[in-house]
């Protein structure tokens, strides 16, 4: 089976969600600085000199400082986050009913197609990630990674509802 190898990476500390990234054999993850600075919250910012991303806070008494959010490391174009400031999501070579790239972490709705049985059977927040034992993708019912899961190729009728990542950890 062929299928793309690319990553999105979702930033905890930030709420938000890289879209194919870089990611290296040493842990780092590579990003195109300006499509980085279109990408940070309101109130975010880089900071070369300090090298990481702060935001403004504003304490209890209504003064105004800068928080640290993520340490960084700047190239020519590029910044790089070190391992740890990140959730790497992997594409899973399937897409959605609408034609939509689903990445681990996805939230997803779908019909469970048995070939051997010709059975569907639906299921509902069903959480998408990676199974070291069995090698292939799963997802996990009512967001239960403890429960029993199925087979991502198998499932049909893709909706993707939303990306929790921070489930994966």
């Amino acid at each position: 089976m062929k299928r793309t190898i690319k990553y999105n990476a979702w930033i905890p500390d930030l709420e938000i969600m890289l879209e194919d990234i870089t990611l290296y054999g040493n842990g780092q993850m590579g990003y195109n600085e300006d499509d980085l600075r279109d990408a940070l919250p309101k109130g975010c910012r880089l900071d070369y000199d300090l090298g990481g991303i702060f935001k403004n806070i504003i304490d209890e008494d209504g003064n105004e400082d800068i928080g640290w959010v993520a340490s960084i490391l700047f190239g020519e174009d590029w910044v790089w986050f070190e391992e740890g400031e990140f959730i790497p999501l992997q594409f899973t070579g399937k897409l959605s009913k609408d034609k939509k790239e689903i990445f681990e972490g996805a939230i997803i709705n779908c019909v469970a197609f048995d070939p051997e049985f010709k059975d569907r059977t639906p299921y509902k927040n069903c959480l998408v990630k990676w199974d070291d034992n069995l090698l292939a993708f799963v997802y996990c019912p009512n967001l239960n990674i403890n429960q029993p899961h199925q087979l991502l190729c198998y499932a049909q009728d893709i909706e993707i509802i939303e990306y929790k990542p921070e489930l994966l950890k």
